[in-house]
């Protein structure tokens, strides 16, 4: 009997567990969506503002764009960490 407990509970968990990874992927697009939307914006105003002589402004502004692509990479390989543990899990014939 304690054993059905057992596994209703590790059920339980891999079910919250994969309801927060869901939560956190739709939260991670639509940041990216909105970096998508802050890129092309930059991409536009950026020959505007140097020819207004704002050229430390459209460095600055590469190097947020650059910092935001390496934070991006960053979390895509944890995912791909993170869904390979997941499979393996998921997989596990505990009970």
């Amino acid at each position: 009997m304690w054993y059905k407990n057992l596994a209703r509970g590790w059920n339980k968990t891999k079910a919250w567990m994969g309801d927060r990874y869901q939560q956190g992927k739709k939260f991670a697009g639509e940041l990216d969506k909105v970096a998508g939307i802050g890129r092309r914006a930059f991409g536009l105003l950026s020959p505007i503002l140097d020819e207004l002589g704002q050229s430390d402004a459209t460095r600055l502004g590469m190097r947020a764009v650059q910092g935001y692509d390496q934070l991006r990479d960053g979390v895509m390989d944890v995912d791909s960490n993170v869904r390979s543990h997941a499979r393996r899990i998921a997989s596990a014939d505990l009970f």
